[in-house]
């Protein structure tokens, strides 16, 4: 398997090394040019940052809530300018010295801020115009989005994408995609949700990832599941044969456990993800595979989207999400965590306003306030705890982890062949001939001297 991402129990695992990480949702690479790719890469390394979560597809026409232009439009067609990015991208992660960098690459998207599965449902079930959630609430969405996992144009739209993907050549090295080991996974989706079609869900998850696998064997594929809460069969899903490690994400805002311009619910929403995350880990245990977050957020002080906005309160909530998640991994209960989303330098030219055309693309996607969840490379606080995080992930496991008893067996047969040895060696000098001292030669001469001299006077 070489430097492809494989995994060992509940462990990741790069050829003989193992690989736990902190990585950064990084969506919008596409939408970027190489040199920007290139800066990013080299930024979070500096960091300790050694994954990277990024969109591998986009599609629709130009509607509101989603950036444009889309990467697949309705014809089928793919925009070459965006391999040539997510290229630049690959290339930038290959050439970085040090600790290796891996991409996990998300197909589609159940959300609509980049097309996704509505958009495939429009183009493929006569679904009529998408409800998007920003107008006409989450139910009425949910009910349009839901299609897709009865509609078989789409999916099949959904496997005709990926393979393309996955047979994409690199424009620099020629590396098919699907050869790549810099692609860590494939992620069905960004946070599906079953909604009320949980057996079609789960067969659709079996379709799929049958499908990829057969496509790509070398590359590992999860699911991109919200987790327990969003999916009743939570657990039977992550356990199928083809999904090689399961997923979480944690949204404290908007399951409303914070109140991003109430300090005082920072507790609470610290609380709620505690719990999430232990029951989470729970089914975890029973699975059997890793787990990694896939996204964690939380807005700036305020909910303020200025790039100069504070961040004490999120730097207070990620030390305490990456502590939690370093002292699962400890125990090899998760193996990565991403937060959302980096930004780098590239500031909202209009804070808090929702994307539109000839705006730069920023961590925060469309349909939200931009700059509202970015991290730049201005926040040193939160950089600082994301690099001590990132740090110590990349050092797991450590040998101080082996249990106290092992430590105890190991010091008892190391005892056991010290006496061993001293035994051996006090008999071996018992037994071996004895060789005599200075002062016992000069004995014995003076003896002989003594006996000569007294044969003399006889004679």
């Amino acid at each position: 398997m070489g430097d492809f991402t494989r995994v060992v129990g509940r462990e990741f695992h790069i050829g003989d090394a193992t690989y736990y990480y902190l990585g950064a949702n990084y969506w919008q690479a596409m939408y970027l040019e190489g040199s920007e790719t290139g800066r990013t890469v080299e930024t979070l390394a500096w960091y300790d940052v050694t994954g990277l979560r990024v969109m591998g597809t986009t599609q629709g026409p130009g509607e509101k809530y989603r950036v444009i232009p889309g990467f697949e439009d309705a014809d089928g067609s793919l925009v070459q300018k965006f391999f040539d990015n997510l290229d630049e991208l690959i290339n930038a992660v290959n050439k970085k010295p040090g600790p290796k960098i891996r991409l996990v690459v998300v197909i589609q998207n159940f959300w609509h801020w980049s097309g996704g599965m509505a958009q495939y449902v429009r183009w493929n079930c006569s679904g009529g115009d998408i409800p998007y959630p920003n107008d006409k609430g989450n139910d009425a969405f949910f009910d349009y989005v839901k299609q897709f996992y009865k509609c078989k144009g789409a999916k099949q739209r959904f496997k005709d994408t990926f393979n393309r993907l996955a047979s994409h050549a690199n424009k620099d090295t020629k590396v098919l995609y699907r050869d790549e080991p810099a692609i860590m996974a494939w992620e069905l989706a960004n946070e599906p949700i079953p909604v009320d079609l949980s057996q079609e869900y789960t067969e659709w998850i079996e379709e799929a990832a049958a499908y990829i696998k057969q496509v790509d064997p070398l590359h590992l594929v999860s699911i991109g599941s919200l987790g327990p809460d969003h999916d009743l069969n939570y657990r039977a899903n992550s356990a199928l044969t083809d999904i090689d490690y399961m997923t979480v994400s944690i949204w404290p805002e908007r399951w409303g456990w914070y109140d991003p311009n109430d300090s005082s619910t920072l507790e609470r929403a610290k609380k709620m993800t505690e719990e999430y995350l232990k029951r989470t880990v729970d089914h975890a245990r029973l699975v059997r595979k890793p787990l990694v977050i896939s996204a964690f957020a939380l807005s700036r002080d305020g909910n303020s989207s200025l790039p100069n906005a504070t961040t004490n309160w999120r730097d207070s909530y990620y030390e305490f999400v990456l502590a939690l998640v370093y002292t699962y991994a400890r125990e090899e209960l998760i193996a990565g965590v991403n937060f959302w989303g980096w930004s780098r330098e590239t500031y909202p030219t209009r804070p808090g306003e929702l994307w539109a055309e000839g705006d730069p693309v920023l961590g925060d996607t469309a349909d939200q306030p931009q700059g509202k969840w970015a991290v730049y490379s201005r926040d040193r606080t939160t950089l600082t705890i994301i690099s001590k995080y990132g740090g110590l992930m990349s050092q797991l496991p450590l040998v101080a982890e082996i249990p106290s008893y092992v430590w105890f067996i190991l010091l008892g047969i190391l005892g056991g062949l010290a006496l061993i040895i001293v035994t051996f060696s006090i008999v071996s000098w018992q037994a071996a001939p004895r060789k005599k001292s200075l002062r016992e030669h000069i004995i014995i001469e003076e003896d002989k001297d003594d006996e000569l001299r007294s044969k003399l006077k006889e004679a």
